[in-house]
């Protein structure tokens, strides 16, 4: 099941953050979805494949654009965030019973707070195309990647992957680099004096 929003009035991201869209301008829609209809082995394997496919969907429509996973699963280009996922799963007892993927996406929308490093299709030149055929054309991309290996293809679509980068762990800067993702959806990063750790969402700080 899939509902469209025409607007938000309190977006919401990951871990609580806050997702600002103007009414009518972006793309903002959830999907209701039984695990046990489709062929996903885990929550995380839900989760790559939606943003490997918003990811993919996004460069095919900007192929000079440099677009990117940044972990978990918000989609940059060139840095900027132009879309976010946030996928809220239920379970009974150990089953996995049922998620809810929220997805809000920049289309055409112009000015962003500068806080949020925000950008839109339309601002990297997208065609002015209707909002539903940019969804059409999305939700043909995912149903697409359902039987493919995502893994791969998520890791070569990850916001710098294998390159050295200065991390906040706690309260301190350390240079790590971003090795691989566990099968829960646990960043690897090997430091700079060749240890690895494994780290959730909110413990570690990309600093730019």
């Amino acid at each position: 099941m899939l509902v469209q929003a025409g607007f938000q009035t309190h977006g919401r991201g990951q871990m609580g953050s806050i997702w600002e869209a103007q009414s009518g301008e972006n793309l903002t829609f959830s999907v209701y979805l039984q695990p046990e209809r489709w062929p996903l082995n885990s929550p995380w394997h839900l989760s790559m494949w939606v943003a490997t496919a918003l990811c993919q969907t996004i460069q095919s429509l900007l192929p000079q654009a440099q677009v990117k996973i940044k972990w978990p699963n918000d989609i940059l280009i060139q840095d900027k965030k132009v879309a976010g996922i946030l996928v809220e799963n239920s379970f009974r007892g150990d089953h996995w019973y049922s998620s809810e993927i929220g997805i809000g996406w920049n289309i055409h929308q112009q000015q962003f707070n500068p806080q949020f490093l925000a950008t839109s299709m339309g601002l990297n030149g997208a065609k002015s195309a209707d909002l539903l055929e940019y969804l059409g054309i999305f939700l043909e991309t995912w149903e697409g990647l359902l039987t493919q290996s995502i893994q791969p293809m998520y890791l070569n679509r990850l916001w710098r992957w294998n390159e050295w980068q200065t991390l906040r762990l706690g309260e301190e800067n350390r240079t790590g680099c971003i090795r691989n993702v566990e099968k829960g959806g646990r960043l690897v990063v090997e430091w700079e004096d060749g240890t690895l750790g494994s780290y959730g969402l909110k413990e570690l700080q990309f600093l730019r």
